[in-house]
């Protein structure tokens, strides 16, 4: 029996914020305790309209091959979308979204309709409404529902009379919970809980300038814990709960879902299910119930995309990879050569990516770790005990493994994206990620 199912985008909420402000957030967390909830879950992309793709497309490169955040508008996207391939299966697909970029619209199976309201009650009804009829008419639904609230950008009342960034937060999380907790409760009223599957995931946390300015920007910025580690869990009426500490990818999501949906779909002719195969063939993500990951990978702009262009004029480009222990982030450093670098944190001890371990080493010109020499002041026994050499033995092994890898995927994204371009260097600028800044430290400013 094909179940309906709900997806949650939960906006700018990070692992770190869903546990700071667990209050405001308390239908989540009573979601998540009855679902299976991935704790090492991983953003691909640091801003919205990204993560939606990667999501939506199972890839990170579906724009790599873009010189300029707008060129994305005309680009061709790459490989079956998650809402054609369920709309293949047998489902209707409905898009209910809001944003503080453009008018809130609602749509049906890509046919969009604008709604041209900044009512988040209002768009969560008319959900409510597109489920009540596929009930009516024995379809299965599958709705996408982005309440854009939490955006830190998203203007309303209860917002704007906040008398602190903090407050303001807290109230865009309220105001989120309680359209979740509308849109649950509407569902349970409808009968609908039971044969209902809820997936929820974070698309990017928010970083306060706590590493640069930004030009006033809280995302899009380097791929840090506080970006790139976000919420995801799916509810099945209570089935598959507990925690997974399995390392997922936002990239996985696409091939998991539709994976996940297919056991209600037995009914497909033998051809049809040898043409969703092809459809579902991974394309950088995976089933998360049949296979596991070593890294999950982020990046903050697309591979070939320039500098301190479109639409913040302010970004640098980074790239990060974590094995859920330790992350490492390069850094572009821009056009100052003396600028960029590595920086490698322990994530769990360190969330908020604050101290640069690499601090504690020598490097070579290749940007290798050679030895061990952490600051002659660091003399004390929280230091001592910390790094004694099997610690820093870890270290050393992670910084390897983790390096090496990140440097091949930028590189085999960079070729791809320029044959996808189908361009050489003499017919328009891009820009490549610079070798230096995978040889070197980034030093603090």
């Amino acid at each position: 029996m094909r179940k309906n199912l709900l997806i949650l985008h939960l906006e700018s909420i990070s692992r770190a914020n869903l546990w700071q402000f667990r209050n405001e957030l308390g239908t989540v967390w009573r979601l998540m305790s009855s679902s299976r909830q991935f704790t090492k879950f991983y953003s691909s992309a640091c801003s919205t309209g990204s993560a939606v793709t990667d999501f939506l497309y199972g890839h990170a490169f579906t724009y790599d091959h873009c010189r300029r955040y707008t060129d994305y508008a005309s680009s061709r996207k790459t490989g079956a979308s998650l809402h054609s391939i369920m709309n293949y299966m047998g489902w209707d697909w409905g898009y209910f979204g809001s944003s503080p970029f453009q008018p809130t619209y609602h749509s049906r199976n890509d046919s969009y309709q604008e709604a041209n309201n900044r009512n988040i009650p209002q768009l969560a009804d008319l959900l409510l409404k597109e489920f009540k009829a596929h009930k009516e008419n024995g379809v299965p639904f599958a709705a996408y529902f982005w309440d854009d609230t939490s955006h830190l950008a998203f203007s309303c009342d209860p917002k704007n009379s906040a008398a602190s960034i903090q407050e303001r937060m807290r109230v865009g999380y309220q105001l989120l919970d309680a359209s979740v907790n509308y849109i649950l409760s509407g569902l349970a009223e409808l009968g609908l809980w039971e044969n209902t599957v809820i997936v929820g995931f974070g698309d990017h946390g928010d970083e306060p300038w706590s590493h640069g300015l930004n030009k006033g920007y809280c995302h899009a910025v380097a791929p840090y814990s506080s970006i790139c580690w976000t919420p995801f869990f799916i509810f099945d009426n209570g089935e598959h709960q507990g925690i997974s500490e399995q390392l997922v990818s936002l990239v996985d999501l696409r091939y998991t879902i539709a994976r996940f949906m297919q056991r209600g779909a037995d009914d497909l002719p033998p051809e049809k299910l040898e043409r969703l195969d092809r459809y579902l063939q991974p394309r950088g993500g995976n089933d998360i119930f049949n296979s596991t990951r070593r890294y999950a990978l982020s990046q903050n702009m697309f591979a070939l995309q320039l500098e301190h262009t479109d639409p913040e004029e302010g970004m640098e480009k980074a790239y990060g990879i974590t094995n859920g222990e330790y992350r490492l982030v390069a850094a572009s450093g821009g056009p100052a050569r003396k600028g960029g670098g590595l920086e490698l944190f322990c994530e769990r001890t360190d969330p908020t990516n604050s101290r640069n371990l690499l601090d504690f080493f020598e490097l070579d010109g290749k940007g290798e770790i050679t030895g061990f020499r952490p600051p002659e002041d660091a003399i004390g026994m929280h230091f001592r005990q910390a790094f004694r050499p099997p610690q820093v033995k870890s270290i050393v092994a992670a910084f390897g493994a983790l390096k090496r890898f990140l440097v091949g995927w930028v590189r085999r994204k960079e070729e791809r994206a320029l044959k996808m371009l189908g361009m050489n260097a003499g017919r328009g600028s891009y820009h490549l990620f610079p070798e230096r800044a995978f040889q070197r430290a980034k030093r603090r400013r």
